[in-house]
């Protein structure tokens, strides 16, 4: 169940800029406008004012709400019961338990018949159909997405749609990062990220589905690497949303260093089965997730563990020193320690013994 949580209240915004007006109420129990001064530069004639934003105050007259400019001139007559200030060229307004936006000449650039309606970012709004506000929240309905033309860019059809790092999972609003576990969270400033059906997806800003809303959960890891959830199980996808690997991970990079590097090559730790492994960018199994452990890449080479015994490949998988040590540290200016029935001692990046 989507649970957002919105003011019902008419938002009376503080101060916007030195050069505007701020609202006060006069003796009169009526509310005015002043300077920065204290000098009255328009009249205590309403029932309520907010303070100005973009040139525009929101005032109340018999119980409505419109706005008026500088001068004191209405520029958007008092006919809505709710409105926002204004932000970015734009009001959200409520006329008849229904929500649409106003611009800064007053035209509703959307008939005013949404249930509710986010705040532009970037050029798009998110926009919901049949949803009802409870006192616990904002709840149901479906959701879509238009631009600052009023244009419909994405059919209110999906349970959720955001833009703002945030997912519906297992019932409750949560930080996409927290989510997937990624390290990092990379969406676009164009991009949304859709749940339909309880699967999630990626839309563009024309409404396209980038990424199907097919995958239990997605994440945008470091360098840019998307990763889609089927059936419990992680596989790796490119930015056209096409699968480049089998989904047959358990494990999505996350809390430790999993992007390793040297040059032009990028490795990514996997796991299967408690066992791990790593794929390159392309998706590609460079090392074979069938190893217990591993050390971090140093030098171009790194230790993996098998059966309990260690050794080193290096970063095309390739075993260049026997993984037959019962210890190893990874190298260190040309040589690696390690232990062998009981014996400590170093060795190159060749596996020779030097002590």
């Amino acid at each position: 169940m989507k649970k957002l949580i919105f003011s019902c209240m008419l938002v009376w915004s503080g101060w916007s800029s030195a050069q505007e007006f701020t609202s006060f109420e006069g003796t009169n129990g009526k509310w005015g406008f002043q300077d920065f001064y204290g000098n009255v530069v328009i009249e205590a004639i309403f029932d309520r004012a907010g303070d100005f934003s973009q040139g525009r105050a929101a005032v109340m007259v018999n119980d409505a709400i419109g706005f008026i400019d500088t001068t004191g001139k209405f520029i958007i007559p008092c006919k809505y019961s709710w409105s926002s200030g204004f932000s970015g060229g734009f009001a959200i307004v409520k006329l008849n338990s229904k929500y649409g936006y106003v611009d800064l000449k007053g035209n509703e650039i959307t008939p005013i018949h949404f249930d509710y309606v986010f705040p532009f970012r970037n050029g798009y709004s998110i926009v919901n159909q049949g949803g009802t506000y409870t006192e616990k929240g904002f709840l149901g309905g479906k959701y879509g997405v238009i631009d600052t033309n009023g244009i419909l860019v994405v059919n209110p059809r999906y349970d959720f749609i955001d833009s703002y790092q945030l997912l519906m999972f297992q019932g409750k609003m949560q930080p996409l990062a927290q989510v997937t576990r990624a390290t990092r969270v990379l969406v676009g400033n164009d991009n949304f990220l859709s749940l339909l059906n309880c699967q999630v997806g990626y839309l563009d800003s024309n409404g396209k589905e980038v990424i199907p809303i097919k995958y239990g959960e997605l994440a945008f890891s470091e360098g840019g690497l998307i990763w889609g959830m089927k059936e419990g199980k992680w596989g790796l996808l490119n930015q056209s949303g096409k699968a480049t690997t089998p989904f047959k991970y358990d494990y999505l990079p996350a809390s430790r260093t999993e992007l390793y590097g040297a040059d032009t090559v990028l490795l990514i730790h996997v796991e299967v089965d408690s066992k791990f492994g790593f794929i390159n960018r392309e998706g590609r199994e460079v090392i074979t997730p069938i190893y217990e452990d591993y050390l971090s890449f140093s030098e171009g080479l790194i230790a993996m563990k098998r059966n309990g015994k260690w050794g080193f490949l290096n970063q095309e998988g390739k075993i260049v020193i026997p993984i037959m040590y019962d210890q190893v540290k990874s190298f260190e200016g040309g040589y690696a320690v390690v232990q062998l029935a009981g014996e400590e001692f170093q060795i190159d990046s060749d596996g020779k013994r030097q002590n």
